[in-house]
C-alpha cells in the first residue's frame, strides 16, 4: 500500500501515525467536524495505512536486526525456487549477509542451571519463611 489517493484520508493517516490525537487529527486533515474521527480511525484503510506509515519510520530507526534477519530468509528462500545462476549469486549473497548481521544480535544469557536456583531450607527455616503467621 502507497499514499492513499485521498488527501484527507492520507493526512489523516499521517497525523495519527505521528502520535496526534484521533479528533485533533482529523480535523487537521481537513474534516469540518470531529464526530466521525473515531468511526474514521477503526476503519480497515485507516489502521492499515497508519501501521504502514509506523512500519516504515521503525525501518529508518530500529537498531532490532531480528526483523530484518526474517526477511532475508524470505528473500533467500525466494531466490532458491528461482532456481537460476543469477538467482544463486543472490541467494549467497543474502544468506552471507544474514550470517553477518546475525552475529550483531545480543547473545542470549545463559540459564542457570536447575542447582543454582535451589536452596535448600532446614524444616524451621522452611516453616519460618512459609508456614503459619510467615509473611
Amino acid at each position: 500500500m502507497s499514499a492513499l489517493p485521498d488527501p484527507k484520508r492520507e493526512a489523516f493517516a499521517q497525523a495519527v501515525a505521528r502520535g496526534v490525537r484521533i479528533a485533533d487529527a482529523y480535523t487537521e486533515a481537513g474534516y469540518p467536524c470531529r464526530k466521525n474521527a473515531t468511526r474514521a480511525a477503526r476503519t480497515l484503510w485507516a489502521k492499515a495505512r497508519v501501521a504502514e506509515i509506523m512500519d516504515e519510520r521503525t525501518w529508518g530507526g530500529s537498531r532490532d536486526l531480528a526483523g530484518l534477519i526474517g526477511l532475508l530468509k524470505v528473500a533467500f528462500e525466494a531466490a532458491i525456487k528461482l532456481n537460476s545462476a543469477a538467482a544463486m549469486m543472490a541467494a549467497k549473497a543474502i544468506i552471507t549477509e544474514a550470517a553477518r548481521l546475525k552475529l550483531l544480535l545480543p547473545r542470549d544469557e545463559p540459564v542457570a542451571a536447575a542447582d543454582d536456583r535451589l536452596e535448600i531450607l532446614t524444616q524451621e527455616e522452611w516453616i519460618r519463611r512459609y508456614g503459619p503467621g510467615a509473611r
